[in-house]
């Protein structure tokens, strides 16, 4: 299964929870030895592999542990500016702009306005 964008919260994380427990066990490590290697407990091993919601920290502790780490910049990419916006503001951005100070597009176009 592929996790896609059509997918409920729940169905992604057992995904997620059966991925982490298949990529484990070919390691191979007991769910006692990653909670041992991760600081949690069994109970939160078992948790995440069942697809149930935990803390982000012990996510983050488990993909760690499992080396998986690389994989969280991924997860969530680097937004890169572009270099001209760079230039023109001088510094990065650290909010985004309020709906109201918005440049709204011009000319939409309209079936039937091609003349």
């Amino acid at each position: 299964m592929t996790i896609g964008s059509f997918e409920s919260d729940t169905a992604v994380l057992s995904e997620l929870g059966k991925r982490l427990a298949d990529y484990r066990i070919r390691i191979p490590l007991t769910q006692t030895e990653l909670a041992q290697k991760t600081g949690l407990s069994v109970h939160t091993i078992t948790n995440i592999e069942a697809g149930r919601s935990v803390q982000m920290v012990n996510l983050i502790r488990v993909l760690r542990a499992l080396g998986l780490q690389q994989n969280m910049d991924i997860l969530v990419p680097k937004v890169m500016d572009h270099p001209a916006e760079l230039h023109k503001l001088g510094r990065n951005r650290v909010r985004a702009t309020s709906p109201i100070y918005r440049k709204k597009p011009e000319g939409r176009f309209k079936w039937g306005d091609e003349k």
